[in-house]
């Protein structure tokens, strides 16, 4: 991609006319940098998900109250260096994790099929 693709498809997004000529600008210094950048090793990358179990506990009874019906949704991560990370949350907050992942998974999704990152990847590689 170069820049004027990119003064052209933020032009599309109505960018600002300033903002997108200094970004431009910005792009044609560092395009080498950037280009590098987005092709980084995969060991500087952040741990990723390498298990994930989980498990409704549903609490009976407690020493405040005697029954308390009141499920929790308990997961445990294991991330790819080797550390476990464990949380909890109610049912209700669980739907909407589960909702609010569903949303990003589809963003990303639209976002890999648009035509100015399709243009920006075909063009690094």
């Amino acid at each position: 991609m170069d820049e004027k693709d990119l003064s052209r498809e933020l032009t599309v997004l109505k960018m600002p006319k300033s903002f997108t000529a200094d970004l431009c600008k910005l792009y044609k210094k560092r395009k080498i940098s950037i280009a590098n950048s987005l092709s980084l090793d995969s060991s500087q990358n952040l741990p990723s998900i390498e298990d994930l179990r989980w498990r409704v506990d549903v609490t009976i009874s407690t020493n405040s109250v005697s029954r308390v019906f009141t499920p929790v949704v308990i997961f445990q991560l294991t991330l790819t260096d080797g550390r476990i990370r464990t949380f909890q949350c109610t049912v209700d907050k669980f739907h909407e994790f589960r909702y609010n992942i569903s949303k990003v998974l589809k963003n990303m999704q639209d976002l890999n099929h648009h035509p100015t990152l399709v243009r920006a990847a075909s063009a690094v590689q």
